[in-house]
């Protein structure tokens, strides 16, 4: 199992912060977030590709989500969504990011009125996604998110669903831990989708908002949840905090076990 740290810290800072970042840390995996500041070009991949090849650095890449809905009731913005993800994917295949991942779709103004339609459209939009990831051999991971969020999925049941109408080897499952938290539902996303899980978001909050706080500072039970994700089929971890981003890292790694010569 890898530990790492993701670039959102870094959001609305330019991006040769992000390249200074990799050079300083002593952290062999970094998560990518593809967006606003940070968002990839070819000029910006070949820059990454360089790090990679100098430090031995494995990538994981997060898909834009602002304003980018894939069960949008507006087919022009459904169509923008999925050219955006599509791309990103492609800059992931680039790299050879160990995972590509994605939110699922929001629910919209006119939710009360098509329930069923925007749970469709989400289905479809990740049942295309997963088959281009196949196709150019990525491995495509589908988020948790928070409760109160405006996401289709932010739940058990809902990925139980999906499963089902997709099968259980579609896609996998990037396990957010400071979401599932707001939703009181740590513990049953890795009981119950243990062999699914395959790279997990660790960050902290007080179980109200997600708020990206350092590890340990808020209700997260993170000595159970060190136990499962090490039983689990996990095989990266990235720090999502925003706040207290090196102690989280040093924490997580205390947690699991880890050296520092072991995750770098």
């Amino acid at each position: 199992m890898e530990i790492g740290l993701s670039s959102l810290y870094l959001m609305g800072k330019p991006f040769k912060s992000l390249l200074e970042s990799i050079r300083l840390h002593e952290v062999g995996l970094w998560e990518v977030v593809d967006e606003n500041s940070l968002k990839l070009d070819e000029q910006r991949i070949q820059s990454l590709l360089e790090l990679k090849e100098q430090r031995n650095i494995r990538f994981t890449v997060h898909a834009p989500f602002t304003d980018v809905n894939i069960a949008s009731l507006v087919p022009e913005v459904r169509q923008m969504a999925m050219k955006r993800l599509e791309q990103s994917m492609q800059y992931a295949s680039q790299l050879k990011a160990e995972a590509w991942v994605v939110h699922p779709g929001q629910r919209g103004a006119l939710t009360t009125f098509y329930p069923s339609e925007e749970w469709r459209l989400n289905v479809q939009a990740i049942a295309s996604l997963t088959a281009l990831a196949k196709d150019i051999g990525v491995q495509m991971c589908l988020e948790n998110m928070p409760k109160g969020f405006s996401a289709l999925m932010n739940d058990c049941e809902s990925f139980n669903q999906i499963h089902d109408e997709l099968g259980w080897d579609a896609f996998k499952i990037v396990f957010d831990i400071g979401h599932a938290n707001t939703a009181g539902e740590v513990s049953t996303f890795l009981d119950r989708f243990s062999d699914s899980i395959t790279h997990v978001h660790a960050h902290d909050n007080q179980g109200k908002f997600d708020s990206h706080d350092e590890i340990g500072k808020g209700t997260v039970n993170w000595l159970t949840v060190a136990q499962k994700i090490k039983k689990s089929s996990c095989r990266t971890v990235v720090v999502e905090s925003t706040k207290g981003v090196e102690a989280s890292l040093e924490r997580l790694r205390q947690l699991l076990g880890y050296s520092r010569a072991q995750s770098s």
